[in-house]
């Protein structure tokens, strides 16, 4: 049954649940369209009022530049927000250094910085003739009522129910929309623990005594305790880099860390030549009090339901972070299903179903890339390093009869991703089979 008509005789009321780069991007487009009333709602607090927090660097490519062309001058505002780092640096536990080339350099950004940027144009769009913006922070989805086109919120003051036209889930991986259309068994959605946690950290380019000095050209990573702690981090202003701590699921080695010295004494173990001399104290204290991440993984069987309700981002297809292309593919999202609201007159009846058909393929792709694209075997490590050398070594046509890795298709091409796991399914196979054999 048809939760509304294509046709409207006022402005069509869409509300958008989540305020990141995907939830922006849609708003933006959508207010700049004749005849919408869009309401951006989030949970979390109007990040333009707070000071800025620490993030991590993401990269978006030319997939994900192409997708900011959709709004006048936003891929400008945040290029020039960002960094095209030459290479990236590895940091060995003993203190040696291997550098890997980007080439050519890739453009990352901020992902705090990035979505303050976005939210900032989009308070400063020009609505289109009949259109209008609002816009609600600190507001927390209670219930979906779908049948009634309803949802309810809790703000600061006060609980109220909202009424929407079309409801955009872009409340990310554990996304309240989808959990409520999963239960009403509208939707079918596969959903998994990612076996990693996440904290973010910012560390000084150079120490005090002058021993350690980051160049700032590179993205800079460390792999410690064999493996099972993770940090990658970028110089995203003039004197820290900014990035992720990463360590296996319930083994946190922070969690049972009880003071700020503490923490510089755990880097000091691990890390004594390079990392123990760039953590700060109070750094050190904002790492103990920070809560550490989980995310998931979500793929689902439709990326609409009904005539009234999108999926785009995380909400649709969070992935692990190993192939980087999260925050690439939610603006793709966007990108795709503005230009089927071009194409359809802004019927959704038609755009909604159009967009399943056109998306879906490709978020399952990119899931089953992001799971099998990275190998984990020591040897498959070896193999993945080799090759990437002697593409990038060997500009001839040996190189060029190499087949492709699935990243380098996804850094180095704008394939869709369907397109891309056809391509590279050799390698995609190779690592499911050396992943089971581990298991």
């Amino acid at each position: 049954i048809p939760c509304s008509s294509p046709f409207y005789s006022t402005n069509m009321k869409v509300l958008v649940a989540g305020a990141g780069p995907a939830g922006i991007m849609i708003a933006n487009c959508l207010v700049r369209r004749p005849g919408y009333e869009v309401h951006l709602v989030d949970k979390k607090p109007n990040p333009l009022d707070l000071p800025m927090s620490k993030s991590y660097p993401i990269q978006l490519q030319a997939r994900g530049l192409e997708a900011l062309r959709e709004i006048p001058g936003l891929e400008e505002l945040v290029a020039n927000q960002g960094i095209r780092p030459v290479g990236v640096c590895f940091h060995q536990q003993g203190g040696s250094e291997q550098k890997i080339s980007i080439d050519p350099p890739k453009l990352f950004c901020d992902h705090s910085q990035m979505t303050m940027t976005m939210l900032e144009n989009l308070m400063r769009a020009d609505a289109a003739k009949g259109s209008s913006l609002s816009v609600d922070f600190d507001c927390v989805l209670n219930n979906l009522d779908i049948d009634n086109k309803k949802v309810s919120v809790s703000t600061k003051s006060k609980k109220k129910s909202m009424s929407f036209d079309t409801l955009v889930a872009a409340d990310g991986g554990r996304s309240k929309v989808r959990h409520d259309l999963e239960q009403k068994n509208l939707i079918q959605v596969e959903q998994k623990d990612i076996p990693d946690e996440y904290r973010t950290i910012s560390i000084s380019k150079t120490c005090s005594d002058g021993s350690v000095n980051l160049d700032s050209d590179y993205i800079h990573g460390w792999g410690l305790d064999q493996g099972r702690i993770r940090i990658v981090a970028a110089p995203m202003d003039n004197d820290y880099l900014n990035g992720a701590f990463v360590s296996e699921k319930n083994h946190d080695p922070i969690a049972n860390l009880k003071s700020p010295q503490d923490v510089l004494d755990f880097f000091e173990v691990l890390s004594p030549k390079s990392l123990a001399k760039l953590v700060s104290m109070e750094e050190a204290t904002r790492i103990l009090n920070q809560s550490a991440i989980s995310l998931v993984t979500v793929k689902c069987d439709r990326l609409h339901v009904k005539d009234c309700v999108l999926l785009i981002g995380d909400a649709a297809h969070a992935m692990t972070q190993s192939v980087g292309h999260g925050c690439i593919s939610a603006l793709q999202d966007v990108q795709v299903f503005c230009r089927l609201l071009d194409e359809y007159n802004d019927d959704w009846q038609q755009a909604l179903p159009a967009y399943t058909s056109a998306r879906l393929a490709d978020a399952h792709a990119l899931s089953i890339m992001s799971d099998y694209a990275v190998p984990t075997s020591q040897l498959m490590k070896v193999e993945w390093g080799v090759r990437q050398l002697v593409r990038k070594v060997l500009h001839s046509a040996f190189a060029d009869l190499m087949r492709p890795l699935p990243v380098e298709l996804l850094s180095d091409t704008t394939l869709s991703y369907s397109e891309v796991l056809e391509k590279s399914g050799w390698w995609i196979d190779r690592v499911k089979i050396s992943k089971s054999q581990r298991t």
